[in-house]
């Protein structure tokens, strides 16, 4: 091995300890030895390695270096990343290459063995040990033979990695991570560390599995981790092994199993992982996953301390002062505690103290907490000043003062205790004992977070976010709530989440968003857990999953949040993630509307409304809507405003459907607007205004609102509200229409149809009325059906004809059921029937259609489909004479003269055939010029003969007759014999005209 001489020089010159020196010497073989030794010397630092080279040429071991070198090639050959080729430095000193040589391939093996991140990347330390070699020896100059060759065998170095050398994919994976030499780049790691543990690297599986537990580069994963530390662990690495058994002991990626973690701190602890050492003590004294036994349990708290553990060398004094064996109960640690504690240990009074407070091995006293918290304060340790303040702010143990919390706190805060300082900055927030103050708050937070505490900085990235005390800062608030969440901070990792979420103070980025969620929602934040399932259920940063959506939301929702339960209801409501159920859905929109939440009080309000998963119950649905109107739920009142609208759960009334679509409309629900505006436009409610009403329907139409467009077409189209335009009624019918709106679509139809706004086209006309017809559009199907039994835009058919004229009627549409009737009675497009047409005649009649009346008149009359009745016929003329239908008030007056179905009357019938007459009947003028000529239920007069008569004529009817009396009338010279003249002509040819008058009455 290396001369003693030369372990002997650094330990004089303190650059080894007596413990390192011990640590040389336990291993076995030379190489061990020697690696160590470097180890040791290179984790000094620079003035340690000038003193190990010097130590080496005073010494002279040249020849046991090139034993080394010869031992080194023979190992490592082919296998470790090491230069092959020795860079020969210019020197008179052959003995000076040797050093520099033999380090190099020492330091290349000690550094692929070396525990994880103990030693910088190998490129780097090359070129830094060989110019400190170089000055050592007081030459600093490299020749270009040597900076040649360092190249290559760099180059060489490269070429090993690319082809898969594990612990060169490793070793930069190390460098990326830290960013030396490389830009910094978990990524980066990550892709070398697989590359090199999938090779069985355990050092890389090592550092894989802190990535995944981390989160650093991949989604964070336990499970993987886990994963990683165990193929690390089973190949011997310490540290795998401890963070193996910390993950079963912590349940983490595992199920919790403190046998095994007891079985991987055992065999890290073997190795002389501190950490281990000191959790296999913690395991040992209080008897998990093994036989519970103190002198195990000091055997390697013991080993932990001697390298510094402090909890290790905490625990040991505790034992020491207490009694070698341990304290096996709280009840024995209370009296050992209270012993120190009378005698003035201010450890002890602090622990007391606590134990009091918690209950723990004494009956929970806060006043016993408070006496040794006061003693330990007036000891000025900043600890009980903390601990005494809180005491005094929650008014535990001592009466609740803010002014006595904030003095111990001051007292505290100003020995710099971080908690303190936490303390003191939230009573400065909330001006708790002191004036409210933001800066004094940001203050003590600041001097908190320096320390590293976590509160403190989550708070100081609020401060900074909500710009209190400081300017508002996005980029000081990431930076401080990164600090917060990389502590395990759950407020803070959902901060952050909602940062990267927004892109504030960092680049957006849904996956950056859904990776801080996580970590905070599986700490059990319920918030996290909602913003979890919305990222999950949106497929924002996540790839989309109703089914991890509804884990999350039902993880938040049964910790009571509002938000999560109203949307379990809604995925329950639609199946979405879980089986369909409209029970569960209420049963969850019941417990967040139970809490004020005014979204699942709308949804439960239309679960009664509509009776799923409760009886149906619209007083119940009024109740909920009214809860979230209240509460300013736009849906809600527009909702509430419909059932008043139609009287439902509550008395109909217009003010109050007014009232609540307004508050809906003011806050840009486009339905509430829209229904606003039909509000308007009939006086319902509010005085009737079309230029109200089109104000609404253009807020909502501006919306997208298809109805809303709908109506305001129809504005522009009739000029109500707004300067008549075709050209704006089309435009905005068209917007409806190809939205799918049914009614916009019959509209446009018409608009078409009729060339208004656009060039006239039956074709296109035909196009939306199909469009709306299909959809169900009465009015569509009416209008298509005429279209095809005109040939208009479609070849004539009347078996298109019936097919829509039938869908319209079976809607009830009136017009259709009637068209009908009339292609039974005819036989188009059906085989002939009156039965059949009788039936749709009465259903159109009976709904008001006045054509439809007089035809089912005339089948009464005519006994066609139904029995013959007179008295049926008049019943129906007169109902559809009512309506100003001019041929049903001809028949009438038809039935007045002749004493059909009524009581003769020639005055009735002289009133019906006025009526028709007057809306230009030419029979009807005809038959009234009759009852003139004759005076019947008039008095006799020949002129009103005339004129209707005259009237008649004008229309094409009984020219020959008018022909007659122009020739007579010319042929008469005295004025007195041509009126009488006329007078008897005109008698005589009423009587006989007026036989073929009324044998030509009208039929349709």
């Amino acid at each position: 091995m290396i001369d003693e001489g030369v372990v002997a020089h650094l330990q004089t010159n303190k650059i080894l300890t007596e413990l390192q020196v011990d640590s040389i010497h336990a291993k076995e073989t030379r190489n061990e030895k020697n690696q160590i030794l470097v180890e040791l010397v290179q984790q000094s630092g620079s003035e340690a390695f000038s003193t190990f080279v010097k130590s080496l040429k005073e010494t002279d071991q040249k020849s046991i270096f090139d034993k080394l070198v010869e031992e080194r090639q023979a190992i490592t050959e082919g296998k470790n990343m090491r230069l092959s080729t020795a860079p020969k430095v210019c020197t008179s000193s052959d003995n000076l290459s040797s050093i520099q040589s033999t380090l190099r391939d020492i330091y290349s093996q000690s550094f692929c063995d070396a525990a994880p991140f103990s030693l910088p990347f190998f490129f780097d330390i090359e070129r830094k040990w060989v110019n400190l070699t170089l000055e050592v020896e007081g030459d600093s100059t490299v020749t270009e033979d040597y900076a040649d060759l360092l190249k290559k065998a760099f180059a060489k170095a490269d070429m090993l990695i690319i082809e898969g050398y594990p612990d060169a994919q490793s070793n930069l994976g190390v460098m990326y991570q830290r960013g030396r030499g490389v830009p910094q780049s978990d990524e980066e790691a990550v892709k070398w560390f697989t590359k090199s543990a999938e090779q069985g690297a355990a050092d890389a599986q090592l550092y894989l599995g802190l990535m995944f537990v981390n989160g650093k580069g991949v989604n964070q994963s336990d499970k993987e981790g886990v994963k990683w530390f165990r193929q690390s662990a089973e190949q011997g690495d310490a540290d795998a092994q401890y963070n193996l058994g910390f993950m079963y002991k912590n349940s983490r990626g595992v199920a919790q199993s403190d046998e095994e973690a007891v079985k991987w701190f055992k065999k890290s602890a073997s190795q002389g992982n501190v950490d281990a050492q000191y959790n296999l003590g913690l395991m040992y004294q209080n008897g998990q996953g093994m036989p519970q036994s103190d002198e195990e349990a000091i055997k390697w708290y013991t080993k932990s301390a001697e390298q510094g553990h402090a909890d290790a060398q905490s625990i040991l004094g505790l034992m020491n002062q207490c009694g070698r064996d341990a304290p096996q109960s709280d009840g024995e640690t209370v009296k050992c505690y209270t012993k120190l504690a009378e005698q003035g240990d201010a450890d002890a009074q602090f622990n007391l103290g606590f134990m009091y407070k918690n209950g723990q091995g004494v009956p929970q006293s806060d006043e016993e907490a408070v006496k040794w918290f006061i003693k330990l304060a007036e000891q000025g340790d900043a600890r009980g000043q903390n601990n005494l303040g809180a005491m005094y702010q929650n008014g535990q143990g001592v009466s609740q003062s803010n002014e006595e919390a904030l003095k111990w706190y001051t007292k505290s805060a100003e020995q710099r205790d971080a908690d303190a300082q936490l303390n003191l900055g939230l009573m400065y927030m909330n001006g708790q004992g002191v004036p409210q103050s933001d800066d004094e708050a940001v203050k003590w937070f600041r001097k908190s977070a320096e320390q590293g505490c976590v509160d403190a900085q989550y708070n100081l990235g609020l401060m900074y976010q909500n710009g209190q005390g400081v300017s508002q800062s996005d980029e000081e608030a990431v930076k401080w709530f990164t600090k917060s969440a990389e502590q395990g901070s759950a407020d803070a990792q959902l901060n952050l989440g909602f940062m990267h979420k927004n892109g504030r103070g960092v680049p957006q980025s849904d996956e950056e968003a859904v990776l801080w969620y996580e970590k905070s929602a599986e700490q059990g934040d319920a918030d996290a857990q909602l913003n979890l399932g919305l990222m999950y259920m949106n497929g924002k940063g996540v790839p989309q999953s109703d089914e991890e959506a509804v884990k999350w939301y039902t993880k938040s929702a049964e910790q009571g949040d509002a938000r999560a339960q109203c949307n379990l209801g809604f995925m329950y409501l639609n199946g979405k993630g879980v089986l369909q159920s409209d029970e569960d859905a209420v049963r969850w929109y019941t417990k967040s509307a139970n809490q004020g939440n005014a979204d699942a009080q709308n949804n439960l309000g239309v679960m009664f409304q509509n009776g799923r998963g409760v009886p149906q119950s619209d007083e119940e649905a009024v109740k909920w809507y009214t809860k979230s109107a209240e509460q300013g739920g736009a849906d809600a009142q527009l909702n509430l405003g419909l059932m008043y609208m139609n009287g439902r759960g509550v008395s109909q009334s217009d003010e109050e459907v007014v009232k609540w679509m307004r508050k809906a409309a003011e806050q840009g629900n486009a339905r509430g607007q829209n229904e606003l505006g039909f509000m308007y436009r009939n006086g319902r409610g509010v005085p009737q205004s079309d230029e109200e009403a089109v104000k609404w329907y253009k807020k909502s139409a501006e919306q997208g609102n298809g109805l809303a467009e709908n109506e305001l077409g129809f504005m522009y189209r009739n000029g109500r509200g707004v300067p008549q335009s075709d050209e704006e009624a089309v435009k905005w019918y068209t917007k409806s229409a190809e939205q799918g709106g049914a009614d916009a679509q019959n509209n446009l139809g018409v608009m078409f149809q009729n060339g208004r706004g656009v060039p006239q086209s039956d074709e296109e006309a035909v196009k939306w009325y199909t469009k709306s017809a299909e959809q169900g559009g009465a009015d569509a199907q009416l209008n298509l059906g005429l279209m095809y039994m005109n040939g208009r835009g479609v070849p004539q058919s009347d078996e298109e004809v019936v097919k829509w004229m039938r869908k319209a009627a079976e809607q009830g549409n009136g017009f259709a059921e009637n068209e009908l009737g009339f292609m039974y009675r005819n036989g188009r497009g059906v085989p002939q029937s009156d039965e059949e047409a009788v039936k749709w005649y009465k259903k159109s009649a009976e709904g008001g259609h006045a054509t439809a009346q007089f035809n089912l008149g005339r089948m009464y009359e005519s006994g066609r489909g139904i029995t013959q009745s007179s008295e049926e016929a008049v019943k129906w003329f007169k109902k559809s004479a009512d309506q100003e239908n001019a041929i049903a008030q001809f028949n009438l007056g038809f039935m007045y003269e002749n004493g059909k179905g009524v009581p003769q009357s020639d005055e009735e019938a002289v009133k019906w055939y006025t009526k028709s007459a007057e809306q230009g009947n030419a029979d009807a003028q005809f038959a009234l010029g009759v009852m003139y000529a004759k005076g019947n239920g008039v008095s006799l007069s020949a002129e009103e003969a005339v004129k209707w008569y005259r009237f008649a004529a004008e229309q094409g009817k009984h020219k020959v007759f008018l022909s007659q009396m122009k020739k007579l009338s010319n042929g008469i010279q005295s004025q007195q014999n041509k009126e009488m003249h006329v007078r008897n002509v005109t008698l005589d040819g009423c009587l006989e005209m007026g036989k073929a008058c009324l044998s030509r009455m009208k039929k349709l």
